[in-house]
């Protein structure tokens, strides 16, 4: 169905809870778009704050690499 101009729409973000739970296996983070956000300050943290020696992997999708940040 085509939205008409004027028409009121509801939108919903993401609800839950995003957290890290230390483990001894290495992380593996999967993110896309603007997902990264969060998952960018949990890296930073484990390699800067908790100076981490684990392998941390990051699959991240994009469209297209223009959309490639940080």
């Amino acid at each position: 169905k085509k939205s008409e101009v004027g028409q009121i729409i509801t939108f919903q973000g993401p609800a839950g809870v995003f957290t890290y739970r230390q483990s001894e296996r290495e992380p593996i983070f999967l993110a896309t778009g603007t997902g990264i956000a969060p998952i960018y300050s949990i890296i930073k943290d484990l390699l800067e704050t908790q100076k981490t020696e684990k392998n941390i992997y990051l699959y991240w999708g994009l469209k297209v690499k223009d959309d490639m940040y940080y």
